[in-house]
């Protein structure tokens, strides 16, 4: 069966992403970058290009860029130099990896886990959902935890997933719910944070969560999140239910865990790159929800990043390791 993209009603088949800035590591650590783009889309299937000219925007963008094969004519995707000559034989002036391109075209990615995006979450109520969901990205991205970004389509099979997270995923269809519950009941992870499932895709509330069974929550817990949300409402800075309690439930073969919030490390509803105040908790229930068996495990400082994935026509698995810190990188040339 043909897969279809997003883009193929307008003949689309690459675009250059909304993050105009380098990838840097800034002086109050945060490291801001395109990895997200990339994931969307792979998951798409529409070239991602880019316009990175330092030497650590092109190592962000060699290994986590997806090249779309255009049979016939050319790879479309990378550093804007690669895709502005659009891989035709030869090497682009200036560019002395080339000789390496082979390795970053026609490559699967490994991962264990999906961080579902949600277009009714994000269109109700965009700014609490978005500051969710970056910051648990952030935390997959530096903690080197394996990841895809996944849509309402992807979510119908989730069997090549140990976990799936629901960062603040609050609007959501009763046929998604009996997806993802039949998921965990199948031996599935579930992490799921602030008001996940809480609503229906209309933004009616439930009386309790959607996935209540699974995550163990109970209408009172719902309640309390209610009441949370109308708290806020005035100064925009609700991120979840205080009094909650860290949940872990078994339902079926598989496990769910709920955090009931995703705790910011800066104040103000702009949203940005930094790592959460909890990311540990964060990580240690993606860990529990896969029955802690992921497939990498990188002991590495949070300025490295990671990217892993497969070449199937040659039996071949690539692990890429991008340091953000220079100073970092420099020092251990000479350890």
């Amino acid at each position: 069966m043909t897969r279809l993209r997003i883009c193929d009603n307008t003949g689309v088949d690459a675009w250059e992403g909304e993050l105009w800035v380098q990838p840097e590591l800034t002086d109050d650590g945060v490291l801001i970058n395109p990895i997200r783009e990339c994931k969307a889309s792979r998951t798409l299937n529409v070239a991602f290009t880019c316009t990175h000219g330092t030497p650590l925007g092109r190592a962000v963008d060699r290994a986590f860029s997806y090249r779309l094969n255009i049979p016939g004519a050319v790879y479309l995707g990378g550093p804007h130099i690669e895709s502005r000559y659009g891989y035709f034989a030869g090497s682009p002036k200036g560019d002395k990896s080339y000789q390496y391109i082979d390795y970053y075209r026609d490559t699967e990615t490994i991962t264990d886990v999906a961080v579902f995006r949600s277009y009714p979450s994000t269109a109700y109520n965009s700014g609490s959902t978005w500051k969710s969901a970056i910051a648990f990205e952030q935390t997959l991205i530096q903690a080197k935890i394996p990841f895809d970004l996944i849509f309402e389509e992807q979510l119908k099979d989730l069997s090549k997933y140990k976990v799936l997270a629901l960062p603040n995923t609050e609007s959501m269809p009763d046929c998604q719910l009996e997806w993802i519950r039949e998921y965990v009941r199948n031996g599935g992870g579930l992490a799921a944070t602030g008001s996940a499932s809480l609503y229906n895709e209309w933004r009616r509330s439930r009386p309790n969560f959607g996935l209540g069974d699974v995550l163990g929550l109970t209408s009172e817990d719902a309640n309390q999140t209610r009441r949370a949300y109308r708290t806020a409402d005035a100064v925009f800075t609700w991120v979840g239910a205080k009094g909650l309690k860290t949940v872990k439930n078994e339902f079926g073969k598989g496990r769910a865990v709920y955090i009931p919030r995703v705790i910011p490390s800066y104040e103000g509803s702009t949203i940005r790159m930094d790592l959460p105040e909890n990311w540990e908790e964060l990580v240690e229930a993606v860990r529990w929800a896969a029955h802690d068996d992921l497939s990498v495990d990188i002991q590495a400082p949070l300025t490295v990043v990671m990217n892993l994935y497969e070449k199937p026509a040659k039996n071949q698995i690539i692990l890429h390791l991008v340091n953000f810190n220079r100073i970092q990188s420099m020092i251990s040339r000479f350890v």
